[in-house]
């Protein structure tokens, strides 16, 4: 069973410790994720490059070729920037 107290417990841990993280996980509704990082640019930027290097091992474990894999990791950059986009827009428009 899927318990998201513990979840929102981890992420209020990680915070507590000082360490750099990023961390985010469906929070099961409406496909949404909860999303919490902490740390300066370059910390940051290792811990989601890890990740992306993670992403293109699943897909490659599920029968992708590295370059459709790469390709789908480049899409997920992409659609990023349009949400980025979508909500500066939003902020821009209530102040």
């Amino acid at each position: 069973m899927i318990d998201y107290k513990k979840a929102a417990k981890a992420a209020k841990l990680l915070k507590e410790s000082g360490v750099s993280y990023v961390l985010s996980y469906d929070n099961g509704g409406n496909c949404t994720a909860i999303t919490s990082m902490h740390g300066d640019w370059q910390s940051i930027e290792k811990c989601v490059t890890d990740v992306m290097v993670k992403i293109l091992k699943v897909s490659r474990r599920g029968g992708m070729m590295t370059y459709d894999a790469a390709c789908e990791l480049r899409e997920m950059v992409s659609q990023a920037v349009a949400i980025h986009i979508e909500r500066a827009k939003k902020e821009d428009e209530n102040g």
